[in-house]
C-alpha cells in the first residue's frame, strides 16, 4: 500500500462513524452487499480507487479531517459538499 493510501485511510478511520457514512454515501461508495461487510469503510476507499474518485474522495476526507482535528469540526448531519 503506497503512502497516499495510508494516510488517506487514516485520516478516513479517525473520523466519527456518521461522517465516515456520510462522505461514503455522498460518492455512492456503498452497495447493498456491504450490509455485513466488518471491513466496509476499508472497502469504500478501495471501492473509491476503483471508480477514479480517489483523488476527489481523498480531498473531502481531508476537508472533514482538519475541521475534526483542528476542533472546527461543527456536527453537520447535512450533505457533504462534492
Amino acid at each position: 500500500m503506497d503512502k497516499m493510501i495510508r494516510d488517506l485511510t487514516y485520516k478516513y478511520l479517525s473520523l466519527p462513524y456518521n461522517v465516515r457514512l456520510l462522505i461514503a454515501l455522498s460518492f455512492h461508495l456503498i452497495q447493498d452487499e456491504d450490509e455485513n461487510d466488518p471491513d466496509i469503510f476499508q472497502t469504500v476507499i478501495k471501492r473509491a480507487k476503483e471508480m477514479l474518485v480517489l483523488e476527489e474522495f481523498e480531498s473531502v476526507v481531508n476537508e472533514r479531517f482538519y475541521e475534526y482535528d483542528t476542533g472546527k469540526y461543527i456536527m453537520n448531519m447535512g450533505a457533504i459538499k462534492r
